[in-house]
Formats: C-alpha cells, sequence, structure tokens
C-alpha cells in the first residue's frame, strides 16, 4: 500500500510539473507573439504585408505624415528613395519621393503633382533624429535641395553599416538577396519608366515601394548584429546608443577608401599584437573653420511709412542710427525705421526675396550647426575674372 501512495503521489507530481511548465510555455509564448509572428513574417518575404499609398494632393499628405511620424517615434527610421525623369539627356525635377516605415507603410509623394514640398513633410525630411536609409542616398538628397529647397537631415548609407558589422558592402538588390532572399526587379525600363505620368502602373508602385522599404528591412537586419539583442529580453533597439555609433556616417557619401583603411587598421593591430614593428599613419584631415555665430542676423529695415524694405545685419542696422538715418523702433527683431525716403522700395519677388528672413540652415543637408560659408566661385578663381581686382 504504501508503494501505490508514492506511485501516485509521484505521477501527481510530474503531472504538476509538466501542466506547470505547460502553462510557463503558453505565458512566454503569449508574451512574445509579435516577435514569433514577426520572425514567421520575415523568414517567408521580408516585404510581405506593405501597405502602399500614394500622395497626389495636399489634402492626401497630412493623414499619410501623421501615421509616418508616429511609426518614426517607435523605429527612427525611414526608408529614402527618388525617381525623376530625364529627357533629351537633362534631368527633370524629382517626381517621385518614396519614404517607407519599418511597420511596413511605403508612402509615395507625387512631387509633380504637388509642385512643393509640404510644411509637414519638409519637418519630416529635415528632423535629423529620424534617419533616412539607402545606397547612396544623398545624391537623393542633393537633388531634393536643388529642385525643391529642402535639406534632408541624417542621410545614411547602409554600405557603412554592412561593412562595420563584416557584411560585403554592395548595391541595394545585391545586399536585398544576400540578406534578405528579396529579388528586386531592376529592369532598366522600369527605373526609366514615365514617373510623371498621370497614373503609375502597378508595376511602378511595386518598384518604387519596394526600393524604400528593402532598405529599412536591410538596416534591421543589420543593425542587430551591430546592437545584439536577446530573444528573451526586449527587443526594442536602443536608438540613442546606434546614432551614436552611426552619426560619423550621416550625410557622408560612401567611399570605396572607407573599407580600405579599416583594413588597414586591422592589419596594422595585428602585426603591434604579434611583436612586429608597425607604424600606423595619422589619419590626414582638413581642418574646415566653421562659423561661431549666425550669418544672417535677419534686421528689419522700414522706410518711414514702416514698410518693409528687406533685412540686413546687426552692423548695418546700427550704422543707420549713428549716422542719425534711422530709428531703433523695436529691439525684438532689431528693427530700424529710416527718417528719409529711400531711392527704391520692395517690388515684385524680387522684393519679397529680400524682405524674407533667411534661414541661417546648410542648402545642402539641412543643418543648423556647425556652418561653414562657401563661396560658390573660389576667390582664387575669381581674381582671375576680367574688370575684377580682388
Amino acid at each position: 500500500m504504501p508503494d501505490l501512495q508514492k506511485r501516485t503521489l509521484f505521477t501527481t507530481k510530474t503531472s504538476f510539473l509538466v501542466t506547470a511548465a505547460g502553462i510557463g510555455l503558453l505565458c512566454l509564448v503569449v508574451r512574445q507573439r509579435a516577435r514569433i509572428i514577426s520572425y514567421i513574417r520575415n523568414y517567408r518575404n521580408p516585404l510581405a504585408g506593405k501597405q502602399i499609398t500614394v500622395v497626389e494632393t495636399l489634402d492626401e499628405c497630412q493623414h499619410v505624415l501623421d501615421t509616418l511620424t508616429r511609426h518614426c517615434h517607435e523605429y527612427k527610421v525611414l526608408g529614402f528613395d527618388c525617381e525623376w525623369v530625364t529627357v533629351g539627356g537633362k534631368r527633370r525635377p524629382v517626381a517621385l519621393l518614396q519614404l517607407s516605415s519599418q511597420k511596413g507603410l511605403c508612402a509615395l509623394f507625387r512631387l509633380c503633382n504637388l509642385q512643393q514640398i509640404p510644411k509637414g513633410l519638409r519637418d519630416l525630411l529635415e528632423d535629423d533624429k529620424v534617419i533616412k536609409l539607402g545606397v547612396a542616398p544623398q545624391d537623393d538628397a542633393h537633388k531634393l535641395a536643388f529642385d525643391y529647397g529642402v535639406g534632408v537631415a541624417s542621410t545614411f548609407d547602409l554600405r557603412y553599416l554592412a561593412a562595420l558589422v563584416g557584411q560585403k558592402p554592395e548595391g541595394l538588390a545585391k545586399m536585398a538577396k544576400s540578406l534578405l532572399n528579396v529579388q528586386l526587379d531592376k529592369n532598366w525600363r522600369l527605373s526609366c519608366s514615365d514617373w510623371e505620368a498621370k497614373v503609375l502602373n502597378e508595376k511602378q508602385l511595386q518598384y518604387a515601394a519596394n526600393d524604400a522599404l528593402v532598405a529599412v528591412k536591410i538596416f534591421d537586419k543589420l543593425v542587430k548584429k551591430l546592437e545584439p539583442t536577446s530573444f528573451w529580453k526586449s527587443s526594442k533597439l536602443n536608438f540613442d546608443n546606434i546614432q551614436e555609433r552611426l552619426e560619423p556616417f550621416f550625410d557622408v557619401r560612401f567611399k570605396e577608401g572607407f573599407l580600405n583603411n579599416c583594413a588597414s587598421i586591422e592589419r596594422s593591430k595585428a602585426a603591434v599584437v604579434a611583436g612586429k614593428k608597425s607604424k600606423i599613419k595619422p589619419l590626414q584631415t582638413r581642418s574646415i573653420s566653421t562659423r561661431s555665430k549666425a550669418l544672417y542676423d535677419n534686421c528689419n529695415l522700414q522706410a518711414p511709412d514702416g514698410e518693409l524694405l528687406c533685412t540686413i545685419d546687426a552692423k548695418k542696422a546700427q550704422w543707420y542710427v549713428d549716422q542719425s538715418l534711422g530709428e531703433i523702433i523695436s529691439n525684438t527683431p532689431l528693427t530700424v525705421r529710416l527718417n528719409f525716403e529711400p531711392s527704391g522700395r520692395a517690388v515684385g519677388d524680387v522684393g519679397r526675396y529680400y524682405q524674407n528672413p533667411k534661414e541661417n540652415r546648410c542648402v545642402v543637408c539641412g543643418r543648423r550647426d556647425p556652418l561653414s560659408r562657401k563661396n560658390v566661385v573660389p576667390r582664387e578663381y575669381r581674381k582671375h575674372f576680367p574688370g575684377n581686382e580682388l
């Protein structure tokens, strides 16, 4: 009888332990269900489940921007790409801007129809906390700056990240194939198709959306090697750490020499460890001075009747006061009203240009600090212009 009781007790304990283990496993699956589902989906096709939204009008723009911005609060990256049309060997303004979030929203902004960059979109592009991903994204950012006067901040070439984690830095299509097992359609007929067409066809939509979304998926794959996370712990990436590590490469064009420098440094380190005499030549850099204060003071100069003539710097404004040619009527912003009728007033588009405050912002990347002023024509060239004595 005692043996029977022992066996019964053992069976009961075993059943209890198995049940408890099953409940524990079920709880774990429930807690990690989002990650498990994500792994399964990504294993099949990382681009599956994407949502393509085409933005043709200003009214459609804000809702899409609200969603993109909300996604960026959770995962501060956007896939970034542009398409345009070339006619007679000349590039026309960017026709299509693609932005894709990590959650699969692919927003296609038809700039050829919008004819401008809406304020909300401009703010998102200029937000330096949101990383804009791609292969050679600086080239597209430069085109947007040239065509629409918008600065795209924190562009990041994925090839830098590939090199940092020991992967071969290749083009977007090759990295998509090697890292995600995704075959991108890079048919030249699609890339060179009419992006200003009245209606984009399905192949164009898929091509444009995939280019932006695959950049995010490649980043997602590579950054986990840069910042490994345990399956059992939170899957959220520490974007402050990531930004700190990647920031030296923001808005910097990828150069093949980057790989050579890395390899050279590694070889030098190995030589030192092996006891060989090896001297590492310091990396030669060119110091670029930056401005210690803003270039534009944006002080206001008014006519005697109060009409705004133009914006000027603080020294010039003070000069009018010192010469008794005007008086200060406001300190914020500094505003000087002339006591004589000027020879000309602000008229038309040219006049409005001189009336508008000038932003202290880089015309290429959109950053506000630090800044360095560049002459469009270098001084050493200007001195050779006919009739110029500089």
